[in-house]
């Protein structure tokens, strides 16, 4: 598993990346709040961000930079971005709202799938377990009436492991 260091504030940022690179450590970056602020170093390293939590208010100093384009700016710039919530400091009942208001903020369909599914399955070495639907992985699906990133649509179903376990 990566390296996985707690940082909101750039120079924090630059640090991590500087010391990493310095010494060949595989790392990803949690919250990395600030990346924006330096968009080409963080995504000129293709650095992994873990992006979030969302939904919350900006009560530290650290976080006073927030902004929810961050995503679309640091994946625009290379980063390989991931969401997050922090659970249960912001609980997982909010995680699609997360995602749906980083899409609303420029971050693409495709990306905006990825950052929740993909990305961090590859970030924590487990995508040939998970996070995407391919034969022989773990798959857990909802169905949704309407577009996954909006509070129009609603569950109609889901599968575990490829059984119906709920039906609206």
């Amino acid at each position: 598993m990566p390296f996985r260091v707690h940082a909101h504030r750039h120079d924090d940022i630059g640090t991590v990346i500087r010391i990493c690179n310095e010494f060949n450590i595989d790392y990803s970056i949690e919250h990395c709040t600030e990346g924006h602020l330096i968009k080409e170093l963080v995504g000129g390293q293709k650095a992994t961000v873990m992006l979030g939590p969302g939904l919350t208010s900006s009560v530290k100093v650290e976080s006073a930079n927030y902004t929810d384009k961050n995503p679309k700016i640091l994946s625009d710039a290379g980063a390989k971005v991931c969401l997050i919530t922090d659970h249960p400091f912001l609980s997982l009942r909010y995680f699609i709202h997360y995602a749906g208001i980083v899409h609303r903020e420029g971050l693409s369909f495709d990306d905006t799938l990825k950052s929740i599914t993909i990305n961090p399955a590859v970030a924590l070495g487990v995508s040939h377990l998970v996070g995407s639907l391919e034969k022989g992985k773990d798959c857990d699906l909802v169905v949704l009436g309407g577009e996954p990133f909006t509070i129009e649509g609603r569950i109609e179903g889901t599968m575990v492991n490829g059984t119906c376990v709920w039906e609206r």
